[in-house]
This record gives structure tokens, C-alpha cells and sequence, in this order.
């Protein structure tokens, strides 16, 4: 079940995201896909005919070096070449934008945050259907979503990771006032999420920022050497 995010009317923002917003917000996560020597994505056909050929983005190193291993035990010859690239979700969501270049994005979500979500969902006796990457968020109980202030800004960061986001609603939870509504963890998707930010004029949806874990940054500097 995907909970789409509740309306802060209150709150002066935009009514939707421009495309250049858009990128801006997901180029501060890391995704990481295979490309070969020339430097062009490995992509994979689509079942459909007219289809667009789809680039794997991984959301964490070991899912792309997985895979790497995997490919290689079936055909060895495919991957002659490819290597590990880091490239921002935004960068790659402006390319895939664009109708010259001819792709798709195909996440690929860290399966242990799937199956986290999957017990959350459980645990909160919901169907356990995710169509998607997991985005976990806090809620308070009958007043919207938990925000935070971030550089002098009010934004509601959805966490790629369910213990940041954990980590977080304990810090709350711990220094709330007393009679302030507690918060609980929430579902979305960064595919609705992405979606949502152009099409549908929510303030709310706008406040929301993607927050990748410190892992994937840990991996993505090992992976470029630390630039």
C-alpha cells in the first residue's frame, strides 16, 4: 500500500516541481549502474516491442556488483568490459527525460529496506504490495508528516534507509512535549514521489526531499576514488 503524503496548505511553496528541481533533489543520491568501455549504460530490452531499452540503477553498490556476478556466471562474454559507475538519480532521471536519448530507468531498491518495508506493512496490517523503490517517512498522528529544519529550510526527508529514519523518530519521540502527537514510520515510493512532484499540486509533496543513507555515499567514494 503507498500512502501518498498529506497537504501542508499552510506553507508557502510551489504548487509542482519544475524538471531542473526535480534533478537538483534526486542528484543528492548516488545510484550506481554498469556501463562499458565506451561509457554507455548497460541496458536491458523491454518485454513489449515498443519498449524502451532500460538502464539498472542500483541503489546500492553490492546490488550492482550482484548482478555483475550473476551475469557473468550465465554468459561470461557479456560482461567483457563493464565496470561500476556512480551517477546521480538526477542526471540519469534528466536523461531519461529527454525522448532523444531513448531509455527507461529501472531501479533496483537495497532488498533488505524491501523487506523492511514489507514487515512495516505487515506490522501495520496493510497489504504488503510495494510497487517500487521504499521511501520511509515519519507521521504524526492526526497532523501530517514529521518535518525537520535543514540549512534554515522546513523540509520532510523520506529516507531510502528505515533505521535513519528510526533513528530519527526516536529522537522525536524522546523530546517531544508532552500531549504532542507521537509519530510512526509511513510508506511511500520514489517512483510516486517523483511522479507526484510534477503532476499533482500538493504543497505538501513539495516540502518532501530524498534522503539517501551514509552507506551508499561510503560506497560511492569507494567506487570513484574518494571524488
Amino acid at each position: 500500500m503507498i500512502l501518498p503524503p498529506q497537504a501542508l496548505s499552510n506553507l508557502k511553496l510551489p504548487v509542482v516541481l519544475t524538471k531542473a528541481q526535480v534533478v537538483e533533489r534526486l542528484n543528492a543520491v548516488p545510484g550506481f549502474i554498469l556501463v562499458n568501455p565506451m561509457g554507455n549504460a548497460l541496458t536491458a530490452k523491454g518485454n513489449e516491442e515498443k519498449a524502451r531499452p532500460s538502464v539498472g540503477v542500483f541503489l546500492r553498490q553490492k546490488g550492482a556488483t550482484d548482478f555483475l556476478a550473476n551475469l557473468k556466471k550465465r554468459d561470461a562474454s557479456l560482461t567483457e568490459g563493464l565496470k561500476l559507475k556512480v551517477v546521480g538519480l538526477g542526471e540519469l532521471y534528466q536523461r531519461a527525460s529527454n525522448p532523444q536519448e531513448g531509455i527507461a530507468l529501472a531501479f533496483v531498491p537495497d532488498p533488505a529496506e524491501m523487506e523492511q518495508a514489507r514487515q512495516l506493512l505487515k506490522q501495520q496490517g496493510k497489504p504488503e504490495t510495494i510497487a517500487g523503490v521504499p521511501l520511509f517517512m515519519g507521521e504524526l498522528t492526526g497532523k501530517g508528516l514529521l518535518n525537520i529544519t535543514q540549512n534554515g529550510k522546513t523540509i520532510v526527508p523520506a529516507f531510502f534507509s528505515l533505521a535513519d529514519l528510526t533513528s530519527l523518530l526516536e529522537r522525536y519521540n524522546k523530546s517531544r512535549p508532552e500531549g504532542s502527537p507521537e509519530a510512526r514510520p509511513v510508506l511511500t515510493t520514489l517512483e510516486f514521489l517523483v511522479d507526484s512532484w510534477q503532476k499533482t499540486p500538493d504543497p505538501g509533496l513539495m516540502q518532501i526531499y530524498p534522503v539517501a543513507p551514509k552507506l551508499a555515499f561510503d560506497e560511492a567514494k569507494a567506487v570513484t576514488g574518494g571524488s
